[in-house]
């Protein structure tokens, strides 16, 4: 009797194992699912190249000869609307370099419907002092301990440009309450998606340039060709570019 209660007993605690094993989170014993994201920059209906003439949707020349933006603080959006949120990386996205046109995250397995971030940085990280990686200020997008990072840079020329040498130079940023410029987006994916550990996915995001110029605030070059500095011109135009963003395909 005690002999065949002992072997049910075996029976039943490795089934429930078996059972439980079913039951495990996606991503228990440390697997990740993958999201890469990759950015394609686009202006006037045409893919951008740098140092290539171009119009802006208001009618205006304009050659961009440079494009940098922080994006940061990403989180997931699950099917049931719960947000998840990833470990906080910051990256700078440069025109000129391909490769940071490619971020890649890793989550948590799951069914999701949308992504989440913030384009700039932070306000903790803007008074942390000196800092490494992405946040170098030696990338060219640091202004000072008391104004912060640049979110945002766009820069190039433009013959109704009124600056010297008809230049065109939007630096954006502000993170104090009254100047802030930090635009937190949500981006939906095509469809709901399951993310499962060693099947990586793909999201691809357009960035439509022409709302930098052309949203809630019409940016005319030839009357501003140029804000430098916190302020209200900032937000307007960190308010425009924040609908610069939209994921048009997603694979896995």
């Amino acid at each position: 009797m005690c002999m065949n209660f002992c072997r049910i007993g075996i029976i039943f605690f490795s089934l429930f194992g078996v059972f439980g094993a079913c039951n495990k989170p996606m991503d228990e014993g440390g697997g990740k699912a993958s999201l890469d994201i990759i950015i394609t920059h686009y202006l006037a209906g045409e893919e951008l190249i740098l140092d290539s003439a171009s119009v802006t949707p208001l009618g205006e020349p304009i050659t961009i000869t440079n494009l940098k933006y922080y994006l940061s603080n990403f989180q997931l959006i699950n099917a049931g609307g719960k947000t998840i949120t990833l470990p906080v990386e910051y990256y700078l996205v440069n025109e000129k370099n391909n490769d940071s046109k490619t971020i890649s995250l890793k989550l948590p397995g799951g069914n999701y419907r949308a992504i989440r971030m913030l384009i700039g940085v932070d306000s903790a990280r803007n008074v942390s002092g000196v800092q490494e990686a992405a946040l170098d200020p030696a990338l060219g997008m640091f202004w000072s301990w008391n104004t912060g990072y640049i979110f945002a840079k766009l820069e190039g020329k433009s013959p109704v440009s009124t600056a010297p040498l008809q230049g065109v130079t939007y630096h954006i940023g502000g993170f104090r309450a009254a100047e802030s410029a930090l635009q937190t987006i949500e981006l939906r994916f095509p469809r709901t998606t399951i993310l499962k550990p060693g099947e990586p996915a793909i999201a691809g995001i357009v960035v439509n340039l022409d709302r930098w110029f052309d949203g809630s605030y019409n940016l005319h070059i030839a009357q501003e060709p140029f804000c430098m500095n916190p302020g209200e011109l900032a937000q307007h135009i960190s308010v425009n570019y924040s609908k610069m963003f939209a994921i048009t395909s997603l694979s896995n």
